[in-house]
């Protein structure tokens, strides 16, 4: 998978494209996102929910298999392979 800055280690650039992807999708779906990504930190997604209530954060993990996935709130998740369905399941949180 392709990193967008070449200076960053992979997981990081990992990271920022599939959140890159996301907040495509969330575009498309008409809800708006923030990338955050300070220094020496990893990139994290900021998506206001449905309701408008507050803000939900979106991680990438890297499973114990290698594989990639989106998390948010804590427990729910979804794998990077399915980057359209992910952007569903987070444009339906409500609250």
């Amino acid at each position: 998978m392709p990193c967008w800055a070449g200076s960053q280690d992979p997981p990081t650039g990992v990271r920022f494209t599939l959140l890159s992807r996301l907040m495509r999708e969330l575009y498309g779906l008409g809800r708006s996102s923030v990338l955050v990504q300070r220094a020496g930190a990893e990139p994290v997604v900021f998506v206001r929910v449905a309701s408008g209530r507050r803000m939900l954060a979106v991680l990438v993990v890297q499973g114990d298999n290698g594989g990639w996935a989106y998390l948010w709130d804590g427990s729910q998740w979804a794998d990077a392979d399915g980057t359209v369905m992910a952007a569903r399941r987070i444009a339906g949180v409500t609250l």
